[in-house]
């Protein structure tokens, strides 16, 4: 029998790989693998759209085929160009570039697989690619050469490993096609301009006897005091991101692709000012889709599991039928050994099957929630970096000499981007950030601030177990505040007073101690003189609000269950802990039951319950004892209740009193 022939052809090769895989894949190998895919998966595409095919994709690297060489080298400017944009969507270091060879040469065909020389060269000059750039062989060249107005750079000839000659190489300058488009672009928008001139002066004279004949309404210009920040000297235009359209989500790459075309043209003309194809978005659904498509898995697979503990189910009432007629002497053939065997077997076999499926049901819940935790997470991190920008333009104009008078104006038109930040104190971005992030870490003592939401609440002893000062119940309302998520901690007092005063210093997490309410102003003053804030202490109508989770009826600051929210006299141990070592309340707070008493700010009155406003209480106007609150490490459950007051005079320290601050949202 003859032998078979090799099946040869020529064929035009593109092979690409990353450069730097190593290092991305050394810094977070799942954000690098999700990359990966979504690019690889971009690539898929444009290779089918021009008539290739991927032969394989092997880690980094992708290798494609196509009858034409003309083909070939289009794909991978449009690859280089699309990829270009999503990468300028992030952290530089984050980055994945993608090196390409393109080869014309000779192939053996097995199947669907390719080898041979031509293959080899095209992954040999993909190696002297820059990352984002594109090389081709003298053979790939001389085909596109004429074809392609693309720009081409000799780059030489280079011996190449397993390749006997050598082999000239040329690259595809990507910046060269830049300046190329800019130039054809200006030369387009002159020929339109000269066009549009021609059509404006024959359309003159008839718009103007129409205009006298019918004028029309008067048109109010946009105010530029709504503008958050001065325009622009030269004309500018916003450039409406394209659409997907085809339903297919795969295709969104295209979207972003277009768009990108559609900015950088009129973006190289120097008389104009093009604003960033983001600033005027069609939103991203992209959270809903998360939970959409999530969902929809989930609830199929969870209608599977009930369908299949139904016939779990009905298959343990055959087989209890069937036990209870195998101890009888009356039992025929059916049900024989043989057939309780088959119903025990195919029981076992389905449970194992249900259990797969539970389990699958776990994982796939897990990695859901990890999805919706992903996205809002990137949600959140785009929001605060548009609010650091907006706040880092606010704050060169108002520390120049040049802007300073125009404080009060920029600092209206910043937060007039931020609806709920009406109202606030003109140039505390501190607190800003707070209103808008809902937490906040004031930079020079570390102190972490938790956003809470004003609101209206019953004070007072709810439970009835009360002391007389905690009567009557009554309605009190306050508005929105930042508090501190912990206690004030050794290592935070240090930073602004150079001491420590605590009994227990065992670390600088633990809370600070032995303060007097005076030694807490002192420590507010010191901070307020490093910053734009106005810290203070929480009122007590604060404090029992936060420690109670916004107001709800709680007991303990969380919940009923003192041993996992507080330490006090029944598990401290004789001393106090480090904060957050506990359980948080509904608020992210800790430490609102136990650990340390906390000073607030109000005078204490035995009755003021019984006359105190509706609205932002503060406590009698004088005084001799301030209101502390929290209970400590060596009191017992009953005076760790949110409800509970107690007071010492302004000038005590002991080793069982701290302090947390408030960050007023007025």
């Amino acid at each position: 029998m003859p032998e078979e022939r090799v099946k040869r052809k020529i064929s035009a090769i593109l092979s690409a790989d990353v450069e730097g895989f190593s290092r991305l894949m050394g810094d977070d190998e799942v954000a690098t693998v999700r990359t990966l895919e979504n690019y690889r998966a971009v690539m898929s595409d444009l290779i089918t759209q021009h008539r290739g095919r991927v032969v394989d994709s092997p880690g980094d690297n992708l290798l494609a085929e196509f009858g034409s060489v003309v083909d070939a080298a289009q794909c991978s400017v449009e690859i280089q160009q699309v990829l270009k944009a999503k990468n300028a969507e992030l952290p530089e270091t984050r980055r994945m570039q993608f090196r390409i060879g393109v080869n014309l040469g000779d192939v053996i065909e097995e199947g669907k697989r390719i080898y041979g020389d031509g293959v080899n060269i095209a992954a040999r000059i993909e190696g002297l690619a820059e990352g984002g750039g594109i090389c081709v062989s003298g053979s790939a060249y001389e085909q596109i050469e004429n074809k392609l107005a693309l720009g081409y750079k000799y780059l030489g000839e280079h011996k190449v490993k397993n390749i006997t000659k050598p082999v000239r190489v040329y690259k595809i300058p990507m910046e060269l096609g830049a300046r190329k488009e800019k130039k054809a672009g200006i030369r387009q928008w002159k020929k339109v301009a000269l066009g549009a001139a021609a059509v404006i002066i024959i359309a003159a004279g008839t718009f103007t006897i129409w205009y006298v004949s019918f004028p029309p309404p008067p048109i109010e210009p946009a105010s530029e005091e709504k503008m958050a920040f001065p325009l622009p000297k030269k004309p500018s235009i916003a450039v409406q991101p394209s659409r997907n359209l085809s339903g297919d989500t795969g295709q969104t790459y295209l979207e972003d692709g277009v768009s990108e075309k559609k900015v950088s043209p009129p973006s190289k003309i120097p008389e104009i000012v093009v604003n960033a194809r983001k600033s005027s978005p069609t939103y991203e659904a992209e959270l809903v889709k998360v939970q959409q498509v999530s969902e929809e898995t989930l609830k199929k697979e969870a209608a599977e599991i009930a369908r299949l503990e139904k016939e779990l189910a009905a298959m343990d009432t055959k087989i209890s039928a069937m036990k209870k007629d195998f101890g009888t002497t009356n039992h025929g053939e059916s049900n024989g050994l043989m057939a309780v065997l088959a119903m025990v077997e195919e029981r076992e076999k389905q449970q194992q099957r249900l259990d797969e499926l539970r389990k699958k049901w776990q994982q796939e819940e897990q990695q859901h929630q990890a999805k919706i935790a992903r996205v809002k997470k990137e949600k959140e991190e785009r929001q605060r970096q548009a609010v650091e920008k907006d706040i880092g333009i606010y704050e060169k104009i108002v520390s120049s000499p040049y802007g300073k008078d125009l404080k009060e104006t920029t600092w209206k038109k910043l937060v007039a981007n931020y609806p709920d930040a009406a109202g606030l104190e003109t140039g505390n971005v501190d607190l800003l950030k707070l209103l808008l992030f809902k937490k906040w870490v004031e930079p020079t003592t570390g102190i972490e601030f938790v956003w809470v939401e004003g609101g209206c609440f019953q004070m007072g002893d709810a439970f009835g177990d009360g002391d007389n000062d905690e009567k009557p119940v009554h309605e009190v309302c306050v508005d929105s505040f930042g508090i501190s998520r912990y206690e004030v901690t050794q290592g935070q007092w240090q930073k602004i007073m150079g001491n420590n005063p605590s009994r227990f210093t065992n670390g600088k997490n633990y809370p600070v101690e032995q303060v007097s309410w005076d030694d807490t102003q002192g420590f507010i003053r010191k901070l307020n003189s490093y910053s734009s804030s106005c810290f203070r202490l929480p009122t007590e109508a604060e404090w029992e609000y936060a420690a109670r989770s916004g107001g709800k009826k709680q007991k303990y600051a969380g919940s009923s269950n003192v041993d996992r929210l507080a330490w006090y006299d029944c598990n401290s141990g004789g001393s106090t802990h480090p904060v957050g070592t506990k359980e948080p309340n509904g608020l992210g707070l800790y430490d609102m039951s136990g650990n340390v008493w906390e000073w607030t700010s109000d005078w204490y009155g035995k009755d003021y319950y019984q006359q105190s406003p509706r609205n932002n209480p503060q406590g009698p106007s004088s005084g001799s004892f301030r209101v502390i609150r929290d209970g400590c490490w060596n009191g017992s459950s009953w005076l760790i209740r949110s409800t509970n007051r107690d007071r010492f005079k302004p000038g005590y320290r002991l080793d069982n009193l701290g302090f947390r601050l408030v960050l007023p949202g007025k």
